[in-house]
Order: structure tokens, then sequence, then C-alpha cells
């Protein structure tokens, strides 16, 4: 039997309260330094509430990050399904997950932590059930592109795009909410990748040889330190 307690509100609307002052209190003082007493003064609930929702604090803490990555997974898979060449797909991943990471503010701080190992309380099952899912669905949609290589290619490709995007954000997670330049990050991935995309696809489609300098996976890298 369920039990009856003080909402202060439709019990959608506590569960969304509670959840909202977690995420902004989580991302500002971590962890250790959030209370559920804080979180349900903040949410302008109680605390058995937040117990009734959520378990404890540890399991309020994980759906925080889950929810938030469940939606940009949804998100930047959404967004590939509807790509028809491989720089639209690649323009669209990289924009909405910058954008996502860089316009929710204190809900993809909290995120933005745990993806990267910089949390307290790190959730690696987590991390990894949702950066495999995210490196999942960026192969997927590369290997619509190179249909005769073998699948770890694709992965290789998906990999280099998300570790470009990553130091970017990186770098701001460090630099406390840097500025983060979209367009020059992405200008970085399609300089990078494009160019040794198009050469391992000539070579796996049974086209002229591209030689070995085109096929040297870090010539794009060089090429984009060497212009900046």
């Amino acid at each position: 039997m369920k039990l009856s307690l003080p909402s202060y509100g439709a019990p959608d609307e506590v569960r969304e309260r509670i959840f909202r002052s977690a995420t902004r209190l989580f991302a500002q003082r971590g962890f250790a330094g959030t209370s559920v007493r804080a979180i349900a003064e903040e949410a302008n609930t109680t605390k058995p509430m937040i117990y009734y929702y959520f378990g404890n604090k540890e399991q309020l803490y994980r759906t925080v990050v889950t929810e938030h990555l469940e939606r940009l997974a949804q998100a930047t898979e959404a967004a590939l399904e509807r790509a028809r060449t491989l720089e639209a797909g690649i323009r669209r991943f990289v924009v909405l997950y910058l954008r996502y990471f860089a316009g929710y503010g204190p809900s993809m701080q909290i995120v933005a932590r745990e993806m990267f190992g910089f949390g307290e309380q790190p959730l690696n099952d987590v991390r990894l059930l949702y950066f495999g899912r995210l490196v999942g669905s960026l192969s997927t949609f590369v290997q619509r592109f190179l249909p005769r290589s073998p699948a770890p290619e694709a992965r290789v490709g998906a990999l280099t795009i998300l570790g470009i995007v990553n130091i970017f954000l990186v770098q701001r997670l460090v630099e406390r909410n840097g500025h983060l330049d979209v367009r020059r990050v992405l200008e970085q991935v399609l300089k990078v990748y494009l160019p040794a995309f198009s050469a391992r696809r000539a070579s796996w489609s049974g086209g002229a040889s591209p030689g070995a300098a085109a096929l040297d996976p870090l010539a794009g890298v060089r090429a984009a330190l060497e212009t900046r």
C-alpha cells in the first residue's frame, strides 16, 4: 500500500520541481555539498517526498544524470536518422551535441562532469552506457557511407569525431564556462575527419589508391594544427 504524503502540488509537478532543484544544486555544489534538506527547501517540498519519488540522494543524482543523457542520446539519434549525406550528419551531430552541453547550463554541467570523469560520484556504468550509445549511433551512421569497410572503420570514425568535440568541451569545463565557438569546433571536425574519410572510402570501394599520405590518419590533424 502506498503512503499518502503531503506533496505541495500535483505528483508530476512535485517530481519535476525536485528534479529541477536537484539539477541546479548538484551542479552548483557537487554531490557531497548538496543535502536532501536543501533540495527539499529549494523544491518547496519535504524530504519524505524526495525519498518517495527517488529512493535516496544517490538515486536522485543518478536519475538527474541519466535523464539528461537520455534526452541527448535521443536527440542525436533523431538528427542522424534524418541526415542524407555524411557531412550533413556530422554537422547536425556536432552542433546539437555542443549546443546541448553549452545551452542547458546547470543541467549539462553535472552531466559533463560525469561524462568526462570529473565528478565526485563517478557513475562509470552510466557514463559507459551512454558514451557507448553515442558512439554506436554515430558509428552506424558513418557505416552507411562505408558499406564495404569492416565495422571497426566506422567506429574509429565516430571516436575521432567525438574525441575532437570533447576536447573543446573539456577545455570549457576546466575554464569554468569559457566561450565555446561552435562554428570553430565544427570547422576542425570537418577539416580533420572528412579528408581522411574520403581517402578510406576510396580504398574500400576499390577505387584508385589515394597514396600513403592521404591514408595517414594524422594528416588531417597536422593540417588543422598548421593553419591555426
